[in-house]
């Protein structure tokens, strides 16, 4: 990812959004093996990881530009059907509060922003 940073430049405004189920819907939570959870993380969670370090640091340098992480309400409610999936939506959720605080600048007006939207 940060190769591809490098090759698109600057970016004041960047979109992330990811979603990738179990593939195998489960209920109740304990008949899914724990291994459909480990690549829903990966896709889902690790990705967003890796977006925000890729951009972020150009962002803080520039002191300017805007994160929109999109996540499914599932995230935040959880879904019976597929609790991978919801596990890993609520990642690009929980994000937001870790990450902002390392985003935003103290000393100017433009500011790199962290947002969720779904």
């Amino acid at each position: 990812m940060k190769e591809t940073a490098r090759t698109i430049g600057r970016v004041d405004h960047l979109v992330f959004a990811v979603g990738t189920g179990s593939g195998k819907f489960g209920f109740p939570f304990w008949d899914l093996e724990a291994g459909r959870l480990a690549a829903v993380l990966e896709t889902n969670v690790l990705t967003a990881v890796n977006t925000l370090h890729a951009f972020v640091p150009a962002m803080i340098e520039a002191k300017g530009g805007t994160i929109l992480l999109i996540s499914s309400v599932a995230g935040q409610i959880g879904s019976q059907t597929d609790p991978p999936y919801s596990a890993g939506e609520g990642g690009p959720h929980q994000l937001r509060p870790v990450a902002r605080p390392r985003t935003s600048p103290r000393t100017t007006s433009a500011s790199t922003r962290l947002f969720l939207g779904w």
